[in-house]
């Protein structure tokens, strides 16, 4: 897909990522993590490029609002749409 934008899944059930991404893979370019950490470190460790993210909001150990306020206290963009 050249060109695609790429899409973050962050959700610890691996059957609704596998869903999310049958469905969103036709228009996007698919990474996936399981939890709010793996999330956090792929976007400020990595740097790769993230166009959006789809972020699961009730997650164990490390909820979507918690990675929110993480990415927004270090100065990621955060708009929620």
């Amino acid at each position: 897909m050249a060109n695609a934008k790429r899409l973050l899944i962050v959700d610890d059930s691996e059957i609704d990522r596998s869903i999310l991404r049958n469905i969103l893979s036709k228009c996007f370019e698919i990474t996936e993590v399981e939890n709010g950490y793996a999330a956090l470190e792929l976007i400020t460790k990595n740097r790769i490029k993230i166009d959006g993210v789809l972020l699961d909001i009730s997650m164990p150990v490390l909820d979507g609002f918690n990675v929110l306020d993480i990415m927004s206290e270090n100065g990621i963009n955060t708009q929620l749409l």
